[in-house]
Parts: C-alpha cells; structure tokens; sequence
C-alpha cells in the first residue's frame, strides 16, 4: 500500500512540474532548447515544451547562405535558440539560431582580442578602406 502511495505521489510531482513548465513565460532574449519536430522550406518547427508553437525561419538559422538546413538540422534534433519575438495571442514563438551564434561569436572575439589571439577568417569584401572579414560567422573590417 505505501508502495503505491510513493508512486502515486511521484506521478503528481512529475504532472506538476511538467504542468509548470508548460507554462513558462517566455521573454524576448530568453535562451532556449527545444526539439526540432519539423523541417519546411521556410522554416523550422521546434517543440519547446511549453504551450507555445516556436519556429525558427530559415534565414535565422545560420549566417552562413551556402548552407542547406538539412546539413544542419534534422528531425528529434535538441537546438538552442535566442526568442525574438513571442506571440501570446496565438501562442507563437519566433526563434533565432543565428543570433545566439553570433552573440556567442562575439564572445569569443573579444576574449581572442583581451588574449591578444590571432584569429583566422575569410576575406568576403575588398574595399579602398580595407577588407571585410567574415570570422566565426561575424563580418569584421580590417
């Protein structure tokens, strides 16, 4: 009997917790993982687990243009995404890939930068004023 009572009560936890996390706020800049559950040629569906529908539009995906997004993402795939813009009114959720990248590349630029690390790019542009560089995903002017 107190066997059943401890599963029983387990069970309830579990509901609960499950119940408070579907319905988390979700804010703009908020990071978040979630499953990719869809792949469209526009964009990507993304279970977060909460009681809004997310999407990641295909040009927030990645900044790099010659990549294909099956290359990248596949179905039951977890990803990490910023929010960009929620939608309570329908329960909508728009996600960035690309800008946590570059938030993250960013990070590791100004740490090569304070470490004095050489850091190693694509050259993209040449201009009379000097070359634009794409480094981990970030144009940079040199």
């Amino acid at each position: 009997m107190s066997e059943e009572l401890k599963v029983e009560t387990a069970q309830e936890e579990n509901f609960a917790e499950l119940l408070e996390q579907s319905l988390k706020t979700l804010n703009n800049g908020d990071k978040v993982t979630g499953t990719v559950m869809a792949i469209g040629s526009t964009e990507i569906q993304v279970d977060l687990g909460t009681k809004h529908t997310a999407y990641i539009p295909v040009e927030d995906l990645t900044s790099d243009p010659s990549v294909k997004v099956e290359d990248i993402v596949h179905v039951g795939d977890e990803i990490e995404a910023i929010v960009v813009h929620v939608n309570d009114g329908e329960g909508v959720v728009r996600l960035s890939k690309k800008r946590l990248e570059a938030g993250k590349a960013w990070e590791e630029i100004e740490a090569a930068v304070e470490s004095k690390e050489v850091l190693e790019g694509v050259v993209t542009e040449e201009n009379k004023g000097g070359l634009v560089v794409n480094v981990k995903g970030v144009r940079v002017f040199v």
